[in-house]
């Protein structure tokens, strides 16, 4: 009873999803963006018998000989019925669609497949696309004071410092009209840190579904002197708030105060108090970048490994056998690429 959601019909089913609890990574506000990135195509079904009613949001990637769909946090069942049921069908109408293999990821994966005789494997099928396994949560408090309670002394002298600075400006932009002058923060950024961003019109593209109703993204921006020195992009399903993107230019700030403390606690607030989420990851990084989340005290939470279904063998044993026994030296070359 699966069948692809027809493009006008996109815009009807976000919003269905993001109702029935989708998460982002389900989300066509999510998945359209990577139509600017190329080599990953958002793909949409519904599963419709006339009583039970069902979505699910993958990327599809061709490569040679193989087909090969990434499900992240789903399939999503919109109404009442048993989720290993609809991804048992789900795999049998990519099956007899020529995948040659999907694979799950996300902290609900090992319930979905718990029904499947298919053969299932452990391992990471797909590693140039990853997606977020480590997170780092705040939890929504009672009060913006008492989320504020949570963080590190350090956290909260240069929270309540940037808060008296006049001289610093807040911009929360629901639209992505400022993105322009975002993303050329960014290019600043990564000039300096030696790193690339994804396109700017894959972000411009997190933007297509903002309506009245609802936001899916938004910009925070903060302003020193009227120059922008900090912005960071949070993208969100109806319980949770993601820090995607963000960017801070050093050298405007010369010997002031990092608002990036700042940046992301008002962006707590709005997704707490005005969105309604109430999860704000921000997401784990290693290193110094890392470091700097642990002040805010997060839960750390691993997700599970992914999990592959074969659906044809000899296809996936011979892509297993090149692509991915290579696949180490091909990220560097298109890292390579990006970065130039």
């Amino acid at each position: 009873m699966w069948s692809l959601i027809q493009d006008g019909d996109i815009s009807s089913w976000q919003k269905r999803a993001y109702e029935g609890g989708a998460n982002i990574f389900q989300l066509p506000s999510w998945l359209e963006a990577f139509k600017e990135i190329g080599y990953l195509k958002p793909i949409y079904l519904k599963y419709d018998d006339g009583q039970k009613l069902g979505y699910c949001g993958l990327l599809e990637a061709k490569m040679a000989f193989v087909k090969i769909g990434l499900v992240s946090n789903g399939p999503v069942a919109i109404n009442d019925f048993d989720p290993a049921e609809i991804t048992a069908s789900l795999v049998q109408y990519l099956k007899d669609n020529n995948y040659t293999a999907i694979r799950f990821s996300g902290e609900h994966t090992a319930t979905l497949l718990q029904n499947l005789s298919a053969d299932l494997v452990h391992e990471e099928s797909f590693p140039f696309y990853k997606d977020i396994r480590n997170h780092f949560i705040v939890y929504k408090q009672e009060t913006p004071e008492d989320v504020k309670s949570g963080f590190s002394s350090t956290a909260k002298r240069l929270i309540n410092k940037i808060t008296k600075d006049e001289n610093y400006k807040l911009i929360i932009d629901d639209k992505g009209e400022h993105l322009k002058e975002v993303y050329e923060l960014f290019m600043r950024v990564s000039e300096r840190k030696h790193f690339a961003y994804r396109p700017m019109n894959s972000y411009k593209a997190l933007f297509n579904y903002n309506d009245t109703e609802h936001a899916y993204a938004s910009l925070f921006l903060c302003y020193h002197l009227e120059k922008l020195v900090n912005a960071i992009v949070i993208i969100r399903d109806k319980n949770n708030s993601i820090y995607m993107s963000g960017g801070l230019d050093i050298a405007l700030i010369d010997n002031n105060t990092s608002p990036s403390f700042y940046l992301h606690y008002q962006a707590m607030l709005n997704e707490f108090y005005t969105r309604y989420t109430s999860r704000y990851n921000l997401v784990y990084t290693p290193g110094k970048f890392g470091e700097f989340k642990t002040r805010f005290h997060p839960e750390k939470i691993e997700g599970p490994k992914p999990v592959t279904v074969v659906l044809n063998k000899w296809k996936y044993n011979l892509y297993s056998n090149t692509m991915l026994r290579f696949a180490p030296k091909i990220k560097r070359i298109a890292k390579n690429l990006l970065n130039r």
